[in-house]
């Protein structure tokens, strides 16, 4: 593995932050 991925919590979107984190990239943005 090159790095870990790590999205630092903004706002009230834990399970954005959550499901980017286990998923290693930047799958889900706030508007989804």
């Amino acid at each position: 593995m090159e790095s870990i991925f790590h999205e630092k919590q903004e706002g009230s979107l834990c399970a954005q932050h959550c499901l980017n984190n286990l998923l290693q990239g930047e799958y889900f943005s706030p508007v989804e």
